[in-house]
């Protein structure tokens, strides 16, 4: 039994399957979405297009795809092979990245404003919103996370952050 979403691939078997399906569902972030996805289709590279698990795999892949991005997931109705599934998904690359990085922003963003609130106070995240607005770069989080840690006031915790 695996928890599908947690830890790495690095305790399961090389060249398996399960190690590449496992990989596509803890990806984080496009790039390695990107990368498992790719070594899951060389994975299946070889294999008889359309045999049972070339179909089930594509089964897999396309309810991920939907869970990501619902538009695309409707567009891979009618594919039932890996092959038909990449041919939909290949072209339109972007797709994981798009979910994955919105998620992840996302979350970044609630969790910066909710440590902010509690330490600075529930007005103080409103007043951050043009430093929230690009909060992709890893340096600029870890600044921030530092000035929650460091700063002693919302106004030096502010002003801090204005500069970053």
């Amino acid at each position: 039994m695996l928890e599908e979403r947690r830890g790495g691939t690095e305790d399961l078997p090389k060249d398996d399957l399960v190690r590449e399906l496992v990989a596509v569902s803890r990806a984080r972030g496009g790039r390695e979405m990107a990368r498992a996805v790719s070594r899951l289709r060389e994975w299946m590279d070889g294999r008889e297009e359309g045999d049972a698990l070339d179909r089930a795999v594509a089964e897999w892949l396309k309810a991920v795809v939907a869970d990501l991005d619902p538009a695309l997931g409707h567009e891979l109705t009618a594919a039932t092979t890996m092959k038909e599934v990449m041919e939909v998904i290949k072209p339109k690359g972007k797709w994981a990245v798009r979910w994955y990085e919105d998620g992840f922003d996302g979350g970044r963003t609630q969790l910066v404003r909710r440590l902010v609130a509690r330490r600075f106070g529930a007005d103080i995240p409103d007043r951050m919103v043009p430093l929230l607005d690009d909060f992709a770069d890893p340096e600029r989080i870890e600044s921030v996370a530092d000035a929650i840690l460091d700063c002693e006031t919302a106004e030096e915790f502010l002003a801090r952050t204005a500069d970053s």
